[in-house]
């Protein structure tokens, strides 16, 4: 394992004989490395965990991609669960 990251032990499993997967641990330790996200999709990714859908930050000059985005079943889900978790 590397420091500050931990592994979730399945159910009905010994943690103290529980081995992650290395290669898994391997592409969580490197992911912030691959996914270099602009400020723009930093900003959608924080506000849509607050619960509030702006997808006019990623696609500022295409209406049609911003309604289609509005009208998307999962991310009105996101939206819906995240604002239903603040509330709590």
């Amino acid at each position: 394992m590397v420091r500050g990251v931990y592994a979730t032990v399945p159910p009905g499993v010994d943690a103290g004989r529980y081995r992650p997967d290395r290669y898994l641990v391997a592409v969580s330790v490197r992911q912030r490395r691959l996914l270099r996200l602009t400020a723009a999709e930093r900003e959608f990714s924080r506000r849509i965990q607050e619960g509030d859908l702006r997808p006019e930050l990623l696609f500022p000059r295409d209406a049609r991609m911003v309604a289609r985005l509005r009208a998307h079943p999962v991310l009105l889900w996101k939206v819906q669960n995240a604002r239903e978790r603040r509330l709590r």
